[in-house]
C-alpha cells in the first residue's frame, strides 16, 4: 500500500507540473500547430529520468521508494504518450500530416536523446 501511494503521490506533482507547463504555454490541442507543451515536459522529464538514474539513485541502493515516488511517479505523470498520441491524431484529422510525423519523430528523437547524452555521458565520466 505505501508504494502505492508514493507513485500516486509523484504521479499527481508530475500531472500537476506538466499542467502547468501547458498553461504557462497556453496551448490547446486542437488549434496548436506544433504540440509544444507536451514535447518540452516529455523531454524534460526523459532529462530528469537519465539524471535520477545516473547521478541520484546510484547512492540510493537501499531506496526502492525513492525510485517509485521520483522515477515512476513523477516522471511518468510528468511525461505522457497519452498526451503525444492525442495531438498527433490531432494533427492528422486537421491535415496536417507533415507535422505529426515531424512531432512524433521529433519527441522520440529528443527523449531518448536527452536520456541517452545525460545518463551516457555521467556513465562514462565514471559517475
Amino acid at each position: 500500500m505505501k508504494n502505492l501511494l508514493l507513485v500516486f503521490l509523484g504521479s499527481g506533482l508530475g500531472g500537476s507540473l506538466r499542467y502547468g507547463v501547458s498553461m504557462l504555454l497556453k496551448t490547446d490541442t486542437a488549434s496548436v500547430k506544433f504540440p509544444l507543451a507536451t514535447f518540452i515536459s516529455n523531454t524534460l522529464a526523459c532529462l530528469l529520468a537519465a539524471w535520477l538514474i545516473s547521478r541520484l539513485f546510484p547512492q540510493m541502493i537501499s531506496e526502492p521508494a525513492a525510485r517509485l515516488l521520483l522515477l515512476t511517479g513523477f516522471c511518468g505523470g510528468f511525461s505522457t504518450f497519452s498526451a503525444l498520441s492525442l495531438e498527433s491524431a490531432a494533427l492528422v484529422r486537421n491535415g496536417n500530416w507533415m507535422m505529426a510525423a515531424l512531432y512524433v519523430l521529433l519527441s522520440l528523437s529528443a527523449g531518448l536523446a536527452a536520456f541517452w547524452i545525460f545518463h551516457t555521458g555521467s556513465v562514462s565520466a565514471g559517475r
